[in-house]
């Protein structure tokens, strides 16, 4: 008579570095683009059979994962320079740790001391992009220059620990836990430079940084399915906890200078947008089925839900000679943050014994 343990366990990383060089005394493009994708299924369960143990249950459904990437772009060109960085991160996990049954006779599972059911995923995203382009050009022609950086983020997982259609008898305490925690932490800046020497010339310059952020999780502690719950001298406890964090950080500078005897002129402009948005789904719940309690049957769900989003865009223009020079400069920037997130605790069709 002694424990009887059951876990699956993953931990997956991704480090990736992505870079982009051009240079050309014509037109120059650079680009840097990095795709990573995270699809894990984590599970610990015991499915239609009788256990029984002289001591502890123990099922256990652990996940980290991690994406940690930088990527940078930078283009030079005489006339015109483009420079553009992409980095994608997308995490879809299930982990779940379950007693489930569907025949009749329904499984039964017994310990002898406490049945524990744990669930739990971490997930950490660090990502940053960076583009760069420089643009020169001599007397009387044109210059244009435009960086440009885009950052998008996701992360849907599933997080699940419970018991369905199943006969759980303990002589201590019945403890669920799904637990769920996500990091984002997102760097988009783009940077341009346009410059026409000479006189007469015009230069345009544009940077443009977006980040897109998004934590969709479903985290679930239940009990239900008609199953039969004795705790005989214990209590049974459903918890349903989620922590998400999103970090979002956006910035563009754009200059352009067109400097010389015949006067120049030319347009910079700046852009910097976030959005970022948290929808998580918790639910901590009994449903169709028995309970028995030697001690308290108690339920739970708990959200923590934090955004912290700076964005800033600068375009500064100068237009110098002997001629009149014009210069036009726009910059701008904003952020769409949402935090929507669903959380129930519930008993429904419940009979307490």
């Amino acid at each position: 008579g002694g424990d009887i343990l059951i876990s699956a366990k993953d931990t997956s990383v991704i480090g990736s570095l992505v870079g982009s060089v051009s240079g050309s005394r014509g037109a120059s493009i650079g680009a840097a683009v990095a795709v990573n994708t995270i699809v894990n299924d984590i599970f610990a369960y015991t499915k239609e059979s009788d256990l029984g143990a002289g001591r502890d249950i123990r099922l256990t459904a652990d996940n980290l994962t991690v994406i940690g990437n930088l990527v940078i772009s930078g283009a030079v060109g005489k006339y015109v320079a483009i420079g553009g960085a992409v980095a994608v991160n997308t995490v879809v996990n299930r982990t779940e740790a379950y007693i489930s049954g569907t025949t009749t006779p329904m499984p039964e599972i017994s310990a002898g001391n406490n049945i524990a059911i744990n669930a739990s995923d971490r997930s950490v995203i660090v990502a940053v992009a960076g583009g760069l382009s420089i643009g020169v050009t001599e007397s009387g022609g044109g210059s244009g220059s435009i960086g440009v950086s885009v950052a998008v983020t996701n992360t849907h997982n599933t997080t699940k620990a419970y018991i369905s259609g199943s006969s759980v008898t303990s002589n201590g305490t019945i403890d669920l836990d799904a637990t769920s925690s996500s990091l984002i932490v997102s760097v988009a800046v783009a940077g341009s430079l346009g410059v026409v020497t000479g006189g007469g010339g015009v230069v345009g310059a544009g940077a443009g940084a977006v980040s897109v952020n998004i934590i969709d999780n479903t985290i679930e502690s239940y009990i239900s399915g008609n199953s039969q719950i004795t705790a005989q001298t214990g209590a049974v406890l459903l918890n349903a906890t989620d922590n998400s964090d999103i970090i979002a950080i956006g910035g563009a500078l754009s200059l352009g200078f067109a400097i010389g005897g015949g006067g120049g002129g030319g347009l910079t402009i700046g852009a910097s947008v976030a959005v970022n948005r948290i929808d998580n789904t918790l639910q901590s719940y009994i449903s169709g089925s028995t309970i028995t309690a030697g001690d308290a049957v108690a339920l739970d769900a708990a959200s923590a839900s934090d955004i912290i989003s700076v964005t800033s865009a600068g375009a500064i223009g100068g237009a110098g000679g002997s001629s009149v020079g014009l210069m036009f400069s726009g910059a701008g920037s904003g952020s769409d943050n949402r935090v929507e997130n669903t959380v129930k605790s519930y008993i429904s069709d419940f009979v307490d014994e």
